[in-house]
């Protein structure tokens, strides 16, 4: 390594140039790698940001399709179980009906024995 550095030195258009020479090389080749790196680094930051703000929008959709789907079931569900309670209670009151009459009937029967009995 101490050989290329004396190679270096002993190189006529290096050896014109001198440290500061070298230097203000040295920094403008940081600043142009530099200013590639923050090219590409905003490049594909802005990929990303597009490609995350299209991936967010099919992720709210898909969110969006699964509640309305979930909403769709429990509404479903709910008059479901409505229906099965009306039901329930048209038969209850059906029955109950259904009872009175018969009682009316057996009480109308046992009037019309007394009268013919009398």
């Amino acid at each position: 390594m101490a050989k290329a550095r004396t190679k270096e030195r002993a190189s006529p258009k290096k050896a014109s140039r001198g440290p500061l020479s070298d230097l203000r090389g040295s920094l403008q080749r940081l600043r142009s790698d530099g200013a590639q790196i923050v090219r590409h680094i905003q490049r594909d930051a802005s990929r990303l940001l597009k490609d995350t703000r299209s991936e967010a929008a099919k992720d709210v959709q898909a969110v969006r399709s699964d509640l309305e789907r979930r909403a769709n079931q429990t509404v479903r569900d709910i008059e479901r179980r409505l229906l099965k309670q009306v039901h329930a209670a048209t038969e209850t009151q059906v029955r109950r009906l259904e009872q009175r009459i018969a009682r009316l009937e057996r009480r109308v029967d046992e009037e019309l024995r007394r009268r013919q009995a009398a």
